[in-house]
């Protein structure tokens, strides 16, 4: 009698994976497609920009910018001929001159009234006489100052009295050969016309207002010196 063969164990069937298990698979499943999706769709839009056209300079998509023309020969010859407008200050008006008029004679007292009155009178024609006092390169080659009366006088050891109006005086272009010969101290007949008064700066740091005249003729006819 043949023995029976022994019975080897049946293997365990595989136990079926757990529900965890298996929604923990589905969402790692999810996670990965989501992430790859991203990837390609981050790729798709580096391949967007890595192909649009940059804009050149100049190129119609550019920023417009302030340009400066250069000047054409035209406009530099008209420049050249037109005068650029600069501000000018209105000329002063000038005092009435004494061409063509008659110069009248002054009294003492009416030279010593211009003290006060000169701007009243101007334009007055007067013959005057007088001291030059300071013509030197304080006062120029066209303006002196001078001791002036109203009466012709001679100066006696070497002084004029009684002519002691302070005066100053422009030349007029008419007298500039006259006025290159005078020297201080020389006494002059005056043909003037007003000109109103000037105030100066003294040596001693004040200030002084005196007649102002403008003289047309000047003859030296007696000298202190």
């Amino acid at each position: 009698m043949i023995p029976d063969s022994p019975q080897l164990p049946t293997p365990p069937a595989p136990e079926a994976d757990s529900l965890d298990l298996v929604k923990s698979r589905a969402r790692w499943r999810a996670a990965f497609f989501s992430m790859t999706a991203a990837a390609v769709a981050l790729s798709a839009a580096v391949g967007v920009l890595l192909l649009t056209p940059t804009p050149k300079a100049g190129g119609p998509h550019a920023a417009a910018s302030p340009t400066t023309s250069s000047p054409t020969p035209e406009a530099d010859e008209e420049s050249a001929t037109e005068p650029a407008d600069v501000a000018t200050e209105e000329p002063t008006p000038a005092a009435e001159t004494c061409v063509g008029k008659k110069y009248e004679a002054a009294t003492d007292r009416d030279v010593k009234k211009l003290e006060r009155t000169a701007d009243d009178k101007l334009g007055t024609c007067l013959v005057i006489y007088g001291e030059i006092t300071q013509f030197d390169s304080a006062t120029g080659k066209t303006s002196f100052r001078a001791n002036v009366c109203g009466s012709k006088r001679y100066p006696e050891y070497g002084f004029l009295s009684d002519c002691d109006t302070n005066a100053m005086f422009d030349i007029d272009p008419a007298a500039e050969k006259a006025a290159a010969e005078l020297v201080n101290g020389d006494v002059v007949e005056m043909r003037v016309s007003v000109a109103g008064t000037l105030t100066y700066e003294t040596t001693i740091g004040g200030s002084m207002t005196v007649p102002k005249f403008t003289a047309y003729k000047l003859h030296k006819y007696a000298t202190t010196k």
